[in-house]
């Protein structure tokens, strides 16, 4: 299979660039970087199903969209797209689903329009594909839920959900069940989204504080306190060398 990284936190080989793990906790939390190990867990399973005449583009923006499409799988048998979800201490409350998030550090609502935004995402993917010139494509999309410990009566209305250990076998499922009813433009698929934006994004904002994410309100307050530190340290070395009641 082989893989095409528009993460623009990866390099071409799919690696973490040189800082990018201070960059994410500095612009988006540790809910992302959890979100980016629970992606990797599930492209390193479509890899053991899918053979060379698959291609995953990763984290793909379409032009004017605010999300990223996590995962495009592209073959002889169609398009798939594939959002992963990294719900970590998934529990029902009494109000629907409950998750951990790691930046507000307590538990969360699942969003009830997370499955309204998911939807969405592949109509404007077919959208973007027509503009570049294949049109009519049958795009089937499915829901990853990558940590392997979430209750398996989770669901997500209007959605395909798969849990993280039964992915090999539903992906070896879709393999002999679709069947293009025209040959699919692969290469062009795989080359309109190739170029389009790197940029990494969430479906999940991290929170703030006046205006700021947890790494960036961290950093500031750290130099506060450097700051406040060398202003001590220098009063206090002025009061010696100026003491009238010195040697």
């Amino acid at each position: 299979m082989r893989v095409i990284h528009r993460s623009s936190y990866r390099d071409s080989s799919g690696h973490l660039r040189f800082g990018a793990g201070f960059q994410l906790a500095f612009e988006r939390g540790g809910q992302t970087r959890r979100q980016m190990d629970g992606e990797d867990r599930v492209a390193a399973s479509l890899a053991r199903v899918l053979d060379d005449q698959y291609t995953l583009i990763r984290n793909a923006v379409i032009p004017g969209d605010r999300y990223d499409l996590d995962m495009v799988v592209v073959g002889p048998t169609g398009v798939l797209e594939i959002e992963v979800l990294q719900l970590a201490r998934l529990m029902r409350g009494e109000q629907g689903w409950l998750s951990w998030d790691f930046n507000q550090r307590g538990l969360q609502p699942v969003p009830t329009e997370l499955g309204q935004r998911t939807q969405e995402k592949i109509a404007r993917l077919a959208n973007f594909l027509a503009q570049q010139g294949a049109p009519h494509l049958d795009i089937n999309q499915v829901v990853v839920i990558s940590n392997p410990d979430a209750p398996r009566e989770f669901t997500l209305p209007g959605l395909q959900v798969v849990f993280m250990n039964e992915l090999e076998s539903f992906m070896q499922t879709m393999l002999t069940v679709l069947h293009s009813p025209t040959p699919v433009p692969a290469k062009l698929i795989v080359e309109a989204l190739s170029l389009v934006e790197s940029r990494e994004t969430s479906l999940v904002i991290p929170k703030t504080y006046w205006g700021m994410t947890p790494g960036q309100f961290f950093l500031i307050l750290l130099l506060i306190v450097g700051d406040i530190c060398l202003l001590l340290a220098g009063l206090y070395l002025v009061l010696i060398y100026n003491n009238p009641f010195g040697p």
